[in-house]
Formats: structure tokens, sequence, C-alpha cells
């Protein structure tokens, strides 16, 4: 048994002690919970009200619906009615009144910050753009992948 002290060299200096990323932090947190939960569920994927950091209400559901998701749902839509023309789509109305403290809110995060954000709404209409894209390809194991995808991804929560 060696008990002599010396230096430690630069190699045994940058291994002693390396921080733990931000990721494994969510890990860890989630295994510690996990520990008495067995079925803990998390999200880290900012919503738009998230990101916006604005309240909730049916109101700027709308409008933030007509300003960066329509024409995405447009897309899905638009490959609904061509498998199925008796397919009714969504009817929203297009003029939608905000405070202008939202409005502000809106407009210092512009459309690309929020377009490049990962936002949690995005995925969903990704996922359910590709799921539908697939299925009218006939293409079952993609369209079964996308759409186990976007079934679990329907049902998590929101944990912060």
């Amino acid at each position: 048994m060696d008990l002599q002290q010396r230096k430690l060299n630069k190699s045994e200096w940058q291994n002693i002690e390396i921080p733990v990323s931000k990721q494994e932090q969510h890990i860890l947190r989630m295994i510690k919970d996990g520990y008495e939960n067995v079925n803990i569920k998390v999200n880290n994927n900012n919503s738009i009200f998230t990101f916006l950091k604005i309240e909730y209400s049916e109101a700027k559901e709308d409008y933030l619906y007509n300003k960066y998701f329509k024409h995405l749902v447009d897309e899905i839509e638009q490959m609904l009615v061509k498998e199925d023309p008796a397919y009714k789509g969504l009817k929203l109305a297009t003029t939608i009144k905000i405070s202008s403290a939202d409005k502000i809110r809106l407009e210092n995060n512009e459309e690309k910050t929020i377009k490049t954000a990962n936002l949690y709404e995005f995925i969903l209409l990704e996922h359910a753009n590709k799921c539908i894209s697939y299925k009218i390809d006939k293409n079952n194991k993609l369209f079964t992948f996308y759409y186990f995808n976007l079934y679990k991804l329907m049902k998590n929560m929101w944990i912060k």
C-alpha cells in the first residue's frame, strides 16, 4: 500500500472531476425522481407559449395558429383531401385581436427565431406530416414508426 503523497499530473487533474452536462443532469434527476414513481414522464421541449412567455388563452392560441402553424396544417389537409375527398378541414377565424403587450412579445421573437427554436408543436406537425405521407405512399413500416411516435408524443406531460 502506497501512502506517499505526490503531485497529480495533468491528465489526472483533468479526469478527477468532470462536470455533468445539462442533458445528463435531466437524466439523473429523472432516475432519482423515478425511484419512487415508476410512471414518471418528462417533456423538456418548449411549447410556443413557454417559449414566448405568454399566458394561454383560446384567442392567443388561434392567433398563433394562424401566424405560425396554418401553412403546415394546410399541407397536411391537402394530403388528407387527396386521400379522402370527404375530409373537411379546420375552420378558424382569421382576424383575431390580442393585447398589445402580447403583440410586442411576438414582434420581439421574430418568425425565424420561433421556427428554429425546436418547439413541441413543430415536432408534432412534422411527425403528423410524415405519418400521413407514408400512409398515402403505402409504406407501412415508416407509417407505423411515425404513428407510434406521434401517439407517444401526444401523451407527454408538460413538466419542467
